[in-house]
């Protein structure tokens, strides 16, 4: 019969002496009055001993020792990270002058090719229409160097024609000359070399002239070129001053330096400048997410890539599934400082946890904190207790297990364990029921196990 709680049983016992102290009160000089609040005390505190000194049984929690299936992992305390990131900087060709404009919501989660971010475009679109100007003002120059050119160039090649018509004349009167007299063909001669000469000078002179031609065609045009190369370059920066998203994600600002003074730093804005340096919008993939930690040399052992774990939020219960997907093989040396207490190192390893998630599951956010069990081994049909219930002393290992209404010490033999439970070789079985702190409470040599 299990011993009835304290509390209750003071309650009980205060009404049942106030009852009493009622019939005595009614009936102060009676005999039978006094005897009976007499016996009723009495009663009372022998019924309180029983239950306060019923070694210690009936106020000691306690736990039944289970065979089942035994969890040995490894609990650490992680971030919560995107398996893949973007950051987002602004461009160096748009210079420092630019301002952003327009900005997607910090928190919005956005998809591919959604809109993120737009600088002030005023500038380079006053720069556009003065190029485009200069542009269509060569082109109509173009136009009329062109037209200019054809028409020098039939009026010329008429002139040409004219002078060799000219040369070819006097060259037949000088070939049919044999019968003139000697001066008189001399001069024939003469006449037919001076339109020889004119028409070379002609030749040479229209050829001089249609290559200047085509040399100032050509001209224009590269000029044009260049002219046009500017203005799709301007368009192409008015392009590039509206950003999108170039993987889904969620959008996270970024913090830039401002003013002159050394860490001074702000969350951008609409009207933060641009610069090539800096990065802007942090954009992390929410559809794969991972969990950043850092194990111990001890704890490194016993893990290894593809182990399950567990995974609880701090902010929530919830518990999603993991399996360890990365494990440096390279330690490196952690600083640790807490107020009060002298700066130390501990050497750590880096360790990702990948989350199993649905895509579409975009709760978890970057910067969360989480606790990971991570199962390092599964033993079938073990005996285990709370590590609590385990005590140690003189160096022997002990529990103490319920025998009736007291408590027996009983030595045992611990094997492997966790945070929580811990394995017993030797020394109970399954079904009993074992202390959780110790029953005797006066004994002062005794620890609970681990904790020296």
């Amino acid at each position: 019969m299990s011993a009835p709680d304290g509390e209750s049983f003071c309650k009980k016992l205060h009404d049942n002496v106030g009852r009493t102290m009622k019939k005595f009160i009614s009936f102060p000089n009676s005999t039978r009055g006094r005897l009976l609040f007499a016996g009723m005390i009495a009663a009372g505190l022998i019924l309180l001993f029983m239950i306060v000194n019923e070694d210690g049984a009936g106020s000691v929690v306690t736990a039944e020792v289970k065979s089942k299936e035994f969890i040995v992992y490894v609990e650490i305390t992680g971030e919560i990270i995107a398996h893949q990131s973007r950051l987002i900087k602004g461009s160096r060709e748009l210079g420092r002058t630019l301002k952003i404009a327009k900005l997607a919501p910090e928190g919005s989660i956005v998809k591919e090719g959604d809109f993120l971010l737009q600088f002030d475009t005023s500038d380079l679109e006053k720069l556009l229409k003065d190029r485009q100007g200069e542009l269509d003002f060569k082109n109509g120059e173009l136009i009329a160097l062109t037209a200019q050119f054809e028409t020098d160039t039939v009026r010329l090649i008429r002139q040409l024609q004219i002078a060799q018509l000219t040369f070819d004349k006097e060259r037949m009167k000088y070939e049919m000359s044999h019968l003139e007299p000697l001066n008189k063909r001399r001069q024939m001669q003469i006449s037919m070399k001076t339109s020889e000469l004119t028409f070379k000078d002609k030749q040479d002179d229209i050829e001089s002239q249609l290559l200047q031609g085509r040399n100032d065609l050509q001209s224009t045009r590269n000029d044009i070129r260049i002219l046009e190369n500017n203005v799709a370059y301007t368009n192409s920066l008015i392009e590039r001053s509206t950003i999108y998203a170039p993987i889904p994600g969620l959008v996270v600002y970024m913090e830039v330096s401002v003013g002159i003074g050394l860490g001074e730093k702000e969350k951008i804005k609409v009207g933060s400048s641009n610069s090539y340096r800096r990065s802007l919008i942090q954009l992390p993939d929410l559809s794969k997410m991972l969990v950043k930690a850092e194990i111990t040399e001890v704890e490194y052992a016993g893990i290894k890539p593809g182990q399950e774990a567990d995974i609880t939020l701090d902010i929530s219960e919830t518990v999603y599934s993991g399996t360890v997907s990365e494990l440096a093989s390279l330690a490196h040396t952690k600083y640790i400082y807490s107020p009060g207490e002298s700066p130390s190192f501990e050497t750590v390893f880096d360790l990702k946890i990948a989350i199993h998630k649905d895509e579409d599951d975009l709760s978890l956010k970057p910067g969360m904190k989480a606790v990971c069990k991570i199962i390092t081994n599964k033993l079938q049909n073990a005996t285990y207790i709370p590590i609590r219930a385990v005590f140690e002393e003189a160096g022997v290992t002990f529990v103490y297990v319920k025998d009736g209404s007291s408590f027996r010490k009983t030595p045992v033999t611990v094997g492997t364990g966790n945070k929580e439970d811990i394995v017993i070789t030797e020394g109970l079985t399954p079904g009993q029921q074992v202390a959780l702190s110790d029953p005797f409470a006066d004994t002062p040599d005794t620890a609970q196990f681990g904790s020296k």
